[in-house]
Formats: structure tokens, sequence, C-alpha cells
């Protein structure tokens, strides 16, 4: 009998429900042809209709090893990982399933399945916690992969989509996070915080006009988001529009009390209006609150040096304050290797004041 009459017998063994001898069958088909696609896969599909978890698995892998996009040894894959209790792996086989025949309705179903499924929303929200836990010491590489996994098994969630594009953000990855944030607004277009976060990506890039509408947009869903009024009076500074950029800061701090930037950019913006004693009174804040803002205690200095009612030792005082907290000692290189030989050639450089003789 040839391979291919053993390999048929076996197919109309299992078609008739005789599963058993099926599988012996096919393990006969491989040991003459070990190289027989079809065979690796229907067995597969035959241990898994036995019960026989692993040599599915194992079986479905030999097929899929020589035949990468065997669409529906991918889905069959999918469903023995599943019922072993591998979630991950299990989604992960739907999508390629699904890369390698996008129109297939059953692994498609199935991916659908297995993202609502109990066990994939609770992995997927544990992910999340881990990822939160990574990046408040700092990890944010190993943050970034907890939220890729977590969205790898909910890919239509708006929340789970921003999680990962804030992350892609914060590793300089900006490109990708904008696409991440834009997905996650278009998941779920009243999301104001991905707008935000969105505007924050786009703001990093320059995209000036696209962050401010972002901003906007985030503000007009909800009202109450202080950053969002923040980040959209620095575009407004930036773009020249201080009145604006002052109002927006303003309503940042009556949302916010303790948000010290939003106290030290209003200061910047109304130093540039030219109120001088205003934005000494907003340094003044946000210093209050957060006593080691260096930024604060420059713009401090620098304003209050157009103060013509302070007086040389007021000034002096001040700088010495900022000296105390946020100067640091000189420190002395090595000396240079000069030639102390007291007979040596001794060269001589002169520049003139006015640098043309």
């Amino acid at each position: 009998m040839t391979v291919h009459e053993a390999f048929d017998q076996a197919r109309s063994a299992h078609q008739q429900g005789n599963v058993a001898l099926a599988e012996s069958l096919y393990r006969q088909v491989l040991q003459a042809d070990p190289a027989h696609v079809a065979a690796w896969y229907l067995l597969g599909v035959a241990c898994h209709a036995l019960g026989k978890l692993g040599e599915a698995e194992r079986s479905l892998g030999e097929a899929l090893r020589r035949q990468p996009a065997h669409a529906e040894a991918w889905n069959h894959l999918g469903i023995v990982s599943a019922q072993a209790g591998k979630v991950e792996e299990s989604v992960a086989c739907f999508h390629k399933a699904l890369q390698a025949r996008p129109e297939f309705p059953d692994a498609r179903k199935n991916l659908s399945l297995a993202c609502d499924s109990p066990a994939t929303q609770q992995l997927a929200s544990a992910l999340t916690n881990q990822g939160v836990e990574q990046e408040g010491r700092g990890r944010l590489d190993a943050a970034c992969e907890c939220y890729r996994r977590a969205h790898a098994l909910q890919p239509n969630s708006a929340p789970f989509c921003r999680n990962l594009g804030i992350a892609l953000g914060k590793l300089g990855r900006l490109e990708d996070a904008v696409a991440m944030l834009r997905r996650a607004v278009a998941l779920q277009p009243e999301f104001a915080e991905a707008y935000q976060a969105l505007g924050a990506a786009l703001h990093h890039l320059d995209r000036r006009s696209e962050a401010t509408e972002a901003y906007r947009h985030a503000i007009r869903l909800k009202p109450d988001l202080a950053g969002a009024h923040s980040n959209l009076g620095d575009l407004l500074a930036k773009a020249g529009d201080l009145d604006a950029a002052a109002e927006s800061y303003r309503r940042a701090i009556a949302l916010r009390p303790d948000f010290a930037p939003a106290h030290n950019n209003l200061g910047i913006a109304l130093s540039e209006l030219g109120r001088l004693a205003d934005s000494v009174a907003s340094y003044r804040h946000a210093l209050r609150l957060k006593p080691d803002y260096v930024d604060a205690q420059s713009n401090l200095l620098k304003a209050i040096n157009y103060d013509p009612a302070r007086s040389p030792e007021a000034l002096l005082a001040e700088h010495r304050r900022w000296r105390d907290v946020y100067g640091s000692p000189a420190v002395l290189g090595p000396a240079p290797g000069h030639d102390r030989n007291p007979d040596r050639p001794i060269r001589v450089g002169y520049v003139s004041p006015d640098f043309r003789t």
C-alpha cells in the first residue's frame, strides 16, 4: 500500500468516527513519510479528539514547522492551547491563523471567544498591574512588554491601547505611540484621557497643530483634565498667544491647586507679558508646593533681577539661597601636564579687546 493510499484510509477512518484507528494509521503514514504535513495536522486533530492535548500540540507544531502558513493548524493549535490553559499562546495562534488567511470565520470567532473569556480578561488585568509595578520601579522596557502582552490578549480594549501607547512614548517610540493612541480613541471616541496622551505624543513630535487639537478634544470631552489644560497652555505659549496660555494654566491650577508645574509655567507667561510681580508670586507658589523645584527657583532668580525695588543685598541673598539648595561644589580637574623645564620657550597668546587685531 502506498503512502497516498494509507493516508486516504486513515482519513476515511477519521471521517467515520473511528478516531483511534485513524491515529494509528496517521502514525504509519508519518513513519513512511515524516514530511507529510496533512498527516501531521490530522494526527493533531485526532489526538485532540482523544484528549491527548500534549500529543495534539506536538503534532500540530510539526505541521506548522513544515508549513508555517497553515491556517487550519494555527486555528486548531489555538483551541488545544486554550483547553490546556495557555491563554496567551491560544490568542497568538488565532492571530496567526488570521494572518495566514484573513477571511477565516472560524479563527475570527475563536479569537473573539478567547479574548472575551474570563481567563483572558483576568490575565490581561494581571499583566497591566505588573506593568504599573514595573513602571513604578523605573523599568520601562519591562513595563512596556507587560502592556504589550495585555494588549495582545485584548486588542479591542481602548484602555490597554492607551497604556501601551503611553509606555511607547516614554521609551521614545513616539510614532508607535501615536499609532496606538489613535487606535485607542478610534475604539472609544469618548476616551478623554487617551486624547490627552495622544496630544502629549504629538507634542513631543513637535506636531503642534495636531497636538493642540488633541488637547482641545480631551478638554471638550472632560473639562476637568488639569494636565490637558496645562499642556495646551504650553503649546499656546510656544505659539506666542501668552494671554490664552496664562488662562489655560489658571484653569489647570483651579482644577488642581497643588499643580506646581502649572504655577511655574503661569509665572513664565506672566513674565513674558511684563507682569513681573504676578510672575514672582507664581514662582513662589510653585516653590511652596515643591521646595526643590529647580526650574521655578531659577525662573524666580531671573525675574527678581528685573525688579527695581529689589536691593542688591536681597538679590545676593536669593542667589545664595539657590546655591545652598541646588549648587554643587566645584571639582578641580587634574593638573595640566606642563613642561616644567625653566629653559623651555614660553608661548604667549593674545586676543585684542575687539577681537580684530
